[in-house]
């Protein structure tokens, strides 16, 4: 286990107590299901992507990851359930009657702004924090995530880099596990190994804008991307530069609106199929794939007049 921490308010003064409006305080206990009942007029209403939630949670049901629901007392011996309904519909789902509940005493305003509160005043999980926790918790998709990316001779972060990121820093990591999850892990080690292998000190080349657009063009290729030379072709085009290029173009009146992700993508396929398919026929170039095929023919020429003065 890793050094565990105290909550440490450091050097933020205690409030004076006079300041403090807590309200009374809260009882804990156990609530039978059938006693809880649901306010419309502020809760959310379970519509079929609530329902996705609300299976998935009973289908993986552990009381370790239940934390108590919040309910207030309403007349007739029942409770307002606050805060906690895909969760209880959950344990319902799951054959159980009772759950633990934080009970607060509050009228039904105050009942509303308890759940806007709680569900409103939430620090955000982040992709990295999530990442984190299942690597933590040996979860299946964040320990093939960190093997891929790991094989590659890169770095999964497990927190957001900034300024500070390194090459090799990989801070994609929804999109990593969108890969991994879908059965491409090792997509994901081969787009990674081609850049790392091009250039060790550059930071660019691992930036979502290349990433995502070169993980998507290797897996609509299949095997032709599988039994390329990868590394050989990332040497012969800058991803990065070619980013950038594409980038400026969609500031242009011709691309104005298009998104500098779609233009790359595709122009980047057009030069992929021209140097990674050579048994596929080239289809008809037009807009930003014809353009990506000149960025090819020009790169080619760049090589070949650097090779001629050297």
């Amino acid at each position: 286990m890793s050094a565990l921490r105290k909550v440490d308010i450091g050097n933020t003064a205690i409030l004076p107590p006079d300041e403090v409006r807590a309200g009374a305080v809260p009882e804990l206990r156990w609530v039978e299901i059938d006693d809880l009942r649901i306010d419309d007029s502020y809760q959310r209403p379970l519509a079929a992507a609530n329902w996705t939630a609300i299976r998935k949670i009973a289908a993986q049901f552990s009381w370790s990851m239940f934390a108590p629901i919040v309910a207030a007392p309403i007349v007739g011996g029942q409770y307002a359930l606050i805060d906690g309904q895909h969760r209880t519909h959950a344990a319902k789902i799951c054959g159980f009657d009772r759950v633990p509940a934080m009970i607060v005493m509050t009228a039904e305003v105050g009942q509303a702004a308890a759940f806007a509160a709680i569900n409103g005043n939430v620090v955000r999980m982040s992709a990295f924090h999530v990442y984190k926790a299942a690597l933590a918790a040996r979860v299946d998709w964040a320990v093939a995530a960190e093997a891929a990316v790991s094989a590659a001779g890169c770095r999964l972060m497990t927190y957001n880099p900034g300024s500070g990121i390194k090459p090799g820093d990989i801070a994609s990591v929804n999109e990593v596990r969108r890969y991994i999850e879908g059965g491409y892990g090792h997509l994901v080690t081969l787009a990674l190994e081609a850049l790392r292998q091009m250039e060790h000190q550059r930071t660019d080349l691992y930036a979502a804008s290349v990433l995502v657009p070169w993980f998507s063009v290797l897996r609509e290729l299949g095997a032709a991307a599988r039994d390329a030379d990868l590394v050989a072709f990332c040497a012969r085009q800058d991803l990065a530069k070619l980013q950038g290029q594409c980038l400026a173009l969609s500031q242009t009146d011709d691309y104005r609106g298009r998104r500098p992700a779609e233009i790359f993508r595709t122009a980047l396929m057009a030069i992929a199929r021209k140097e990674l398919c050579t048994n596929a026929p080239v289809p008809q170039l037009s807009g930003e794939a014809a353009m990506g095929a000149r960025m090819a023919e020009v790169a080619a020429k760049e090589r070949k007049a650097m090779r001629a003065v050297t």
